[in-house]
């Protein structure tokens, strides 16, 4: 008995080590993260403060405490390539990812559609699943476009990824990747996917990082901003925050997605799934009237199709939801939860477009 209570003593004593040991990291970079405020403010966009910069980092360190495990210097360089972009990390718009004692700014899909809308000349960006029972076809050259009819229901599983990009100056492409080549890239180029990290992307938000894949390989032969080149260059690089040069943080090597290679053909070509098929002069969706059985869209996605169908225009989305989620982190103290975001969605189509209902719906979360 006194050797089980002894045994209970030291594993106690060593567990409150433990978080001793937490909290002091956690107000270390809680420090730090006031002493960036200067340079922070220097980049910041209007709509960001160093105030919910801080809270949303410090969200992210309780909700993934092996962040506390990485440098101070890391976390703020991939803090300050966050704020450098307008992009937080928060709701699958970017992340913080730890990999060993280095924190490791990852854009993430909703973050890059962000960052794409955000050019002068942005037209369409649409990414759209195939699943096996769809009628698809695609056909390159010079009638080159893309034929896509979702089956109705039992789409079956899901096999191919596409992006078309239109801008208003007339430019258009698209790409194609199926289930196998986006496994490849995410074998060759994430660190993560390869050691199976389970809280990684890859495995909690494929559907979501398949998406920013096939993007990118678009992207990349595509017209930019010098901002949407910044995050393509940047993504999954590791840096450290360096007040003192012009620079801001120093580049070390990449741990995810790097930009495609332009001399890779697999990056904007690929080859026709289906011979003997007429041919296709424009891309053409025909859009499923069921939801998908497989591969289900993020709650996320649900939502801004839901607000599609009712009408309601990007700017007051955005405009009521960060206040949603602004109110959430002051008054709650975590970051926005798939639960939460569901409720809010519900209540939202429930009441309708009154922006009156949404400020109730904001005040009931």
């Amino acid at each position: 008995m006194a050797n089980n209570e002894g045994v209970k003593n030291a594993l106690t004593k060593e567990k409150d080590k433990s978080l001793s040991a937490a909290r002091q990291k956690y107000n270390s970079v809680s420090t730090m993260l006031e002493g960036m405020k200067e340079s922070m403010l220097a980049i910041l966009p209007k709509y960001m403060t160093p105030e919910r910069m801080a809270r949303i980092v410090l969200i992210n360190c309780k909700q993934n405490p092996k962040l506390l495990n990485c440098t101070d210097s890391s976390i703020a360089g991939a803090v300050i390539q966050s704020v450098q972009l307008g992009i937080e990390p928060v709701l699958g718009n970017a992340y913080l990812i730890p990999y060993g004692n280095e924190c490791v700014f990852q854009l993430g899909y909703p973050g890059l559609i962000d960052l794409f809308y955000r050019h002068k000349n942005a037209g369409i960006l649409d990414v759209h699943i195939v699943h096996e029972n769809d009628e698809f076809d695609y056909e390159l050259g010079t009638s080159a476009g893309i034929k896509h009819k979702p089956a109705k229901s039992n789409r079956g599983i899901a096999t191919h990824y596409y992006c078309v990009i239109e801008l208003t100056t007339g430019f258009k492409r698209f790409g194609v990747m199926d289930i196998e080549e986006i496994k490849a890239h995410a074998q060759k180029y994430s660190q993560a996917y390869r050691a199976k990290k389970k809280d990684s992307p890859w495995f909690t938000a494929f559907p979501s990082m398949a998406k920013k894949t096939v993007a990118i390989q678009v992207l990349a032969f595509s017209p930019k901003s010098a901002v949407m080149q910044q995050a393509l260059s940047s993504d999954g690089s590791m840096r450290d925050f360096n007040p003192d040069d012009d620079s801001i943080f120093e580049t070390k090597a990449k741990y995810e997605d790097p930009v495609i290679n332009p001399d890779d053909e697999r990056t904007t070509t690929q080859k026709k799934k289906t011979a003997g098929k007429e041919k296709i002069e424009s891309a053409e969706v025909v859009e499923p009237k069921e939801t998908e059985t497989s591969t289900e869209p993020s709650i996320n996605d649900k939502f801004k199709i839901k607000c599609d169908e009712y009408g309601i225009t990007g700017e007051v989305l955005v405009r009521y939801f960060n206040e949603v989620v602004e109110w959430k982190i002051e008054n709650a103290e975590d970051i926005y939860t798939n639960e939460d975001f569901e409720t809010f969605r519900n209540d939202f189509v429930n009441k309708g477009t009154n922006l009156n209902a949404l400020k109730d719906i904001k005040k009931s979360m």
